[in-house]
């Protein structure tokens, strides 16, 4: 990163920066949608039904929280220079 200059690290931290915030959202958009549906169908699906829905979750979640600490350990990275 050093043939960068300072305007272009600053956009590269502007756009991880970004990026961090969309993955921050995509993780409330799941929280939000998951306890949605549990509230309004839990009574009716079965506890293996809930406990799929639940690992799926779980999965999704990982993603969006590994993707949203790549994202900020590269950030970091360019905030050094």
């Amino acid at each position: 990163m050093d043939q960068l200059s300072n305007y272009e690290l600053f956009a590269l931290l502007t756009t991880y920066g970004s990026d961090a915030g969309s993955h921050f959202m995509n993780f409330l958009a799941f929280f939000s949608a998951y306890l949605v549906a549990v509230y309004l169908v839990a009574d009716r699906l079965g506890v293996r039904t809930l406990l799929s829905l639940s690992v799926l979750y779980v999965a999704v979640v990982a993603m969006t929280a590994s993707g949203s600490y790549i994202t900020l350990r590269g950030a970091v990275d360019i905030a050094k220079e």
